[in-house]
């Protein structure tokens, strides 16, 4: 009867390894424009290591099964009929024990990928369980990350716009002087009542500004006007600096992805379930009655063969 009426159990599984540079996506691009603007090298696969490392770590996590589980509409549906929180988070520690678990590589053998798996009471259960907690810990994986790289970036940015800064304040004050010195030299030509452009008996050089006084009103004027209404000039660092900012802020708000890992064996539905093996029951409990049909034969072939002797 037991083969009958036990629970089934069936056990989705995969093989996951590190990822490739393809399954990086946009969070590889965010890493490389970083290291680009610092003018570093990136070394793709410690990053994808790294990343990976931080999914197996979260993925191994009894916190995150339970938190996971929880979400879960196999959950709901499990604990229905249990009519106590304890009872619940007795079945949620068990099931995050032996329904959820992570088999990393073996030592002795050639194998180099982590077998995740998932248990339920069907197949489609199982399979689900499985690729709903793949996403979920790739998704933990992939935020923890960009949360940690997200404070160098901020760091970086801070620094940028220093430079932005400090460079604007120093052509605008530059700006400002050559505004003040040709105000000074126009001043002096109006208290010489020198209105027009009048040469030195020796000439004079117009960068040198104690003379430019010379030149007069009229031409001081149109020079101070033109200094005024003129554009300030920027170097190329400064546009240069204003692009990587708006690159890495256009990154920060971006929706940055990856999968943390790559197939080895995809999941799928499985189809063999793990019990009750109905086959091994039924032989197990033949096995007594066979055993007592058995002696009981010999037995009475035994008694038999005594009575024809007596």
């Amino acid at each position: 009867m037991y083969a009958f009426t036990a629970k089934e159990q069936w056990t989705a599984k995969t093989y996951i390894q590190a990822p490739r540079i393809a399954e990086l996506g946009s969070y590889l691009k965010f890493h490389q424009a970083y290291a680009r603007i610092l003018n570093q090298p990136l070394d793709t696969n410690a990053l994808a290591n790294g990343l990976f490392s931080d999914l197996i770590l979260i993925a191994e996590s009894p916190d995150t099964k339970v938190k996971f589980l929880e979400s879960t509409e196999y959950y709901k549906k499990e604990t229905n009929n249990l009519s106590t929180d304890q009872d619940k988070k007795i079945w949620l520690a068990e099931q995050a024990n032996k329904g959820l678990v992570i088999t990393p590589p073996k030592e002795k053998g050639n194998t180099s990928y982590y077998i995740i798996q998932a248990s339920a009471d069907s197949a489609q259960e199982a399979y689900k369980l499985l690729q709903g907690y793949l996403k979920n810990v790739n998704n933990q994986a992939v935020t923890l990350s960009l949360d940690e790289f997200g404070q160098n970036v901020n760091t970086l940015l801070v620094n940028l716009n220093k430079e932005i800064i400090d460079i604007d304040f120093q052509r605008k004050s530059e700006k400002l002087d050559q505004i003040a010195h040709i105000q000074r030299d126009l001043t002096t030509a109006e208290q010489a009542g020198i209105i027009d452009y009048r040469s030195s008996k020796g000439g004079f050089d117009n960068a040198q500004s104690s003379y430019k006084f010379l030149l007069g009103e009229k031409l001081l004027s149109a020079e101070l006007k033109a200094t005024k209404d003129a554009p300030i000039i920027y170097p190329f660092r400064y546009y240069e600096v204003k692009r990587q900012i708006d690159e890495l802020e256009g990154m920060l708000r971006d929706n940055i992805q990856a999968q943390a890992y790559r197939y080895q064996m995809k999941p799928s539905e499985p189809v063999i379930k793990d019990k009750p093996n109905k086959a091994l029951i039924l032989i197990l409990g033949a096995l007594p009655g066979a055993m007592f049909a058995i002696v009981g034969t010999l037995v009475y072939a035994t008694l038999k063969d005594k009575t024809k002797l007596d």
